[in-house]
């Protein structure tokens, strides 16, 4: 097999395709290797600080820094499970079919790795409003920022993030003779339409947490 080519197998499946497509060199992989095991190590570091430090999982400030530790942790899992980061070529190509289609939309389309990101940006928008509360208003820090409002916070803040990137799935869609295995493809409804969704989705995953 020469440079230009790669065969990439599966249990019953064998793919011949051409130079592959990802984006970035060893630098780039490199780059998110050092991110993800920044991500996994230093958050099982706040977790341990947390399951020896019960104060700290019984306050609205705790439980938010908790939350952050977790999302975080995930981030770097995807970041390893997905391949358009670190494994790329060397990924096992998925099965045509139903279960390539699958893996498309749940690993493919990245939804997880940028879902936690808009996740990761929102507590930290929520941690901020705690800390202005606990610091200049105090006096209405333990209305607002009760342990059960911060819980009910957190749980609005997951179904935000994941929300935010809803759209990725019906968008990623498994291509057998291509590398990367997934394509991605416009919305429905021409272009005019997909610039006024990116637009609005811009807003609310960028501009709005700023």
């Amino acid at each position: 097999m020469n440079k230009d080519s790669r065969i990439f197998l599966t249990l019953n499946h064998s793919v011949n395709l051409t130079e592959p497509a990802y984006d970035g060199g060893l630098g780039t992989q490199i780059g998110f290797a050092i991110i993800a095991f920044l991500c996994i190590v230093g958050n099982l570091l706040v977790f341990m600080l947390f399951f020896h430090t019960r104060k700290l999982r019984s306050s609205s400030h705790g439980l938010l820094i908790w939350n952050l530790s977790i999302v975080d942790f995930l981030t770097g899992i995807f970041i390893i499970v997905s391949p358009e980061h670190i494994i790329r070529e060397a990924y096992i190509h998925p099965p045509p079919g139903l279960l390539g289609q699958l893996f498309c939309m749940i690993i493919g389309s990245e939804i997880f790795t940028f879902g936690f990101g808009f996740i990761s940006m929102y507590t930290l928008c929520v941690l901020s409003i705690e800390r202005r509360y606990g610091v200049v208003k105090s006096q209405l820090h333990a209305i607002y920022f009760s342990t059960t409002r911060t819980k009910w916070m957190i749980v609005f803040v997951w179904i935000w993030g994941m929300l935010l990137v809803a759209m990725n799935i019906f968008q990623s869609h498994y291509a057998a003779d291509e590398i990367p295995p997934c394509e991605w493809r416009p919305l429905p409804g021409g272009p005019e339409l997909n610039m006024a969704v990116y637009f609005i989705l811009f807003f609310f995953r960028f501009l709005l947490p700023m």
